[in-house]
């Protein structure tokens, strides 16, 4: 009716500026809503969630607890990880607290796993400990390993560099790469670029398999080793596992230098566990002389009382 008087594109614009208006209030009201909303997710809740959820019975719901607590940044979550590789991250039975639990004697001094604060001491019987399969274990020691990678203390970040290269994955070998562009310590950097040389003589690029080889030769590894040793080898069929001749001439190079340097180490080693056990002996020796000479009798009880002061030397 209010329509009426008016001509047709007076109409269209009309009705065009009412819907437009419509569409604007909507999405007001869509960021109000959002804006509300926002305030209402805390990282504390979160964390706290995350935490009862590595109770959970199942393996597989464990598994998946534990890969969605490595994801939520808190300062003790490392402390939390590491009490669970290790065997001391428990239940409290009487109200299932997830606690950290250090033994003392037939007791354990417990503390909350979520603040750290202290909860005193409390008996075996009244806490449950929270157990790990073997592969929910090897797992977890590899997403330890990559939290620890962000760590100040350059000792820390080359284990866990050692730790994944044991058994390295996609994910790890990408996070090792960003890590490898902006670390700074040298030992570290070693240990990142013997990962990757190891993990490019699996390429089928033959640029990178040579490139591999020449790097394996300024590291003395074991692992390196037995990689380059299988490259020369053959399979079934007669055939090198190394297609590339220059590849097996500079692998078999690499593998005279890298057990050079091994022999040198295991010489070394030899020289100083013989002068330690002949110091040992030599001691007993002195020892049973001075007392023949003294008394004019041989002490029989001398290895004994040997081993007694090595045992106290060990414990003490």
């Amino acid at each position: 009716m209010i329509l009426k008087g008016f001509g047709g594109p007076f109409k269209i614009l009309l009705v065009s500026l009412v819907l437009s208006l419509l569409v604007f209030s909507q999405q007001i009201t869509a960021q109000e809503i959002v804006v509300v909303e926002q305030p209402t997710s805390s990282l504390v809740a979160n964390f706290a969630d995350a935490i009862s959820a590595l109770k959970v019975r199942s393996l597989a719901k464990r598994a998946q607890a534990i890969e969605e607590f490595v994801l939520i940044y808190n300062p003790r979550s490392l402390s939390i990880m590491d009490a669970l590789l290790n065997g001391k991250l428990f239940e409290r039975r009487s109200d299932g607290l997830v606690v950290i639990a250090e033994s003392q004697g037939e007791n354990y001094l417990i503390s909350s796993a979520e603040t750290g604060d202290a909860l005193g001491k409390t008996t075996s019987s009244a806490i449950k400990k929270i157990k790990l399969s073997n592969r929910l274990r090897s797992r977890l020691r590899l997403l330890i390993a990559l939290q620890k990678l962000d760590s100040d203390n350059p000792d820390v970040r080359l284990q866990a560099v050692k730790i994944i290269a044991k058994k390295p994955t996609e994910e790890a070998l990408l996070h090792l790469k960003e890590v490898a562009a902006i670390e700074q310590n040298q030992e570290v950097k070693q240990a990142l670029q013997l990962v990757f040389a190891l993990q490019d003589l699996a390429s089928d690029d033959k640029s990178l398999r040579l490139n591999a080889v020449e790097i394996l030769k300024q590291h003395t590894s074991l692992e390196a080793v037995s990689k380059l040793k299988t490259m020369l080898e053959k399979d079934h069929t007669g055939q090198y596992n190394e297609p590339e001749k220059e590849i097996r001439k500079s692998a078999k190079s690499a593998l005279v230098k890298i057990e050079a340097r091994l022999q040198v180490y295991a010489v070394a080693e030899t020289v100083f566990f013989g002068l330690s056990l002949g110091a040992v002996l030599a001691l007993a020796a002195i020892g049973l002389a001075i007392t023949f000479g003294v008394m004019g009798v041989i002490n029989m009880a001398h290895g004994e009382m040997m081993m007694l002061g090595a045992y106290t030397t060990y414990v003490m």
